[in-house]
């Protein structure tokens, strides 16, 4: 059987930015535990910069058989109606407009999407849903959801709602995370349910009932790929994708529909 091909969202780094490699000059890029994450698994991956024309999101997300959205930089906060909060955090406003227009073309067409970190808070976003743009200085009393030091990995466990998908799937109700991440999802998107939460009230998992598999993990599973928690995650994802590799005409009138 054909490998399910796998699109995965990358963050950018402007010119300015001081790095070694390639000095002066816009970047894409994404840690390569992403990619070590699927390489387990029979799938081929392909990274994707962000563009400056959402023009070809129609014809990418129909090529790729699932969608995964990485961590990074800040979700843009007038996609939720907010302004930053502070300059220390960068956000990533074309970063945002591609990756929404991307969730929302990949629930048309009904591809299973995946949303890490960033992702997950940026999966609520595309669907109408608000962000804590920082957790410190906005919640009282929270858990340390990124460390203030370097290694950046934070960890700390989550409560699973029973009944749910993320349930489903890991077959137990709590779990220990690695997390890196300072904001964190407010209100839910529309149709989006919660599947997990930590201790301090935070939103740790979503999840969209109506369609075989949206999933967002506020936490790292690509950071934790060791865990058996995370490879049940990936294969439940991409077993999504074989299926839906298996259906192809499942949205095939939806496609129709936005290219007429």
């Amino acid at each position: 059987m054909q490998k399910p091909l796998i699109g995965l969202t990358m963050d950018f780094s402007p010119g300015s930015d001081t790095r070694p490699i390639a000095r002066g000059q816009d970047i894409c890029y994404q840690p390569i535990a992403y990619l070590r994450y699927l390489q387990r698994d029979d799938c081929v991956a392909v990274q994707i910069g962000t563009p400056t024309d959402n023009g070809s999101v129609t014809d990418l997300i129909e090529r790729l058989d699932g969608l995964i959205l990485t961590g990074g930089d800040d979700v843009d906060p007038a996609a939720y109606g907010e302004t930053p909060l502070s300059d220390r955090w960068r956000c990533d406003a074309l970063r945002t407009r591609f990756e929404t227009a991307l969730v929302q073309e990949a629930l048309r067409q009904q591809k299973p999407i995946f949303g890490i970190c960033r992702g997950h808070q940026m999966l609520n976003v595309a669907l109408g849903g608000t962000l804590i743009r920082d957790i410190p200085s906005q919640v009282e009393e929270a858990l340390q959801h990124r460390s203030p030091n370097r290694p950046l990995w934070n960890h700390h466990s989550v409560e699973i709602a029973a009944g749910t998908m993320l349930y489903r799937i890991l077959g137990q109700t709590s779990l220990q995370v690695t997390t890196s991440h300072h904001q964190a999802v407010r209100q839910l998107g529309r149709t989006l349910a919660l599947s997990a939460h930590s201790s301090d009230g935070m939103v740790e998992a979503i999840e969209k009932s109506d369609q075989p598999f949206v999933l967002g993990v506020q936490w790292h599973p690509e950071g934790m790929a060791e865990d058996l928690s995370s490879r049940l995650l990936i294969a439940a994802f991409l077993k999504a994708a074989r299926e839906r590799m298996a259906n192809p005409d499942i949205a095939s009138q939806t496609v129709q529909d936005r290219r007429e």
